[in-house]
């Protein structure tokens, strides 16, 4: 019986296929997967030339397929701004569940600011973010997951004032000029819990 002698396996290569067969496999690739293409070596970033996606499906299926990539692991996309945003800007069922990445409606996932003009989360009701409710300002649009919050307006602490008069301390916002109409919502955390 022959011998066959075992040397270093050959793995077949993408760069060993002649350059015709190289392009017409690039051209039936995606957005995203022709971008990690290119970002491999000096040979496909040369002869890989992709204009950046222009309409909303195009640039939607960009985004769901770039946040897989290992480098946007905390980093969710937002199918409404179209954008790659931190876990922090994403209510915990937005991030979890059926739209978590790769899900079924993962691409009906929304941030929180496209949530609030969107109507899907209003000013007074706690939107729940890194396991913890957050309340929406109604002024200026941000999170408030700690300090002062006026039950009133819904504007937050920075529009909160102590005012204080002679033998007591009273709070007033500044914002609708009610005083005591402001819920502490606790102190500061030291760091997220995300």
């Amino acid at each position: 019986m022959p011998v066959v002698k075992k040397g270093p396996r050959h793995h077949p290569s993408l760069l060993g296929i002649p350059k015709k067969i190289q392009l017409k496999i690039i051209k039936k690739l995606d957005f995203t997967s022709k971008i990690a293409l290119q970002r491999t070596n000096y040979h496909f970033a040369n002869i890989i030339s992709e204009d950046p996606p222009k309409t909303r499906a195009e640039k939607a299926e960009f985004i769901r397929g770039y946040e897989l990539w290992a480098e946007n692991n905390s980093r969710f996309g937002c199918y409404e701004c179209l954008k790659l945003k931190a876990a922090t800007k994403f209510a915990d069922d937005q991030v979890t569940g059926m739209r978590a990445k790769g899900r079924a409606e993962g691409t009906q996932r929304l941030c929180v600011p496209c949530g609030l003009k969107k109507d899907i989360y209003n000013y007074i009701e706690p939107v729940i973010v890194c396991q913890k409710p957050h309340y929406a300002c109604l002024d200026c649009g941000r999170l408030q997951a700690y300090g002062l919050r006026c039950m009133y307006c819904n504007s937050c602490n920075r529009y909160c004032v102590a005012v204080e008069t002679p033998g007591r301390r009273n709070v007033q916002c500044t914002h609708c000029k009610r005083r005591g109409a402001l819920t502490d919502l606790g102190q500061e955390p030291v760091e997220c819990a995300c």
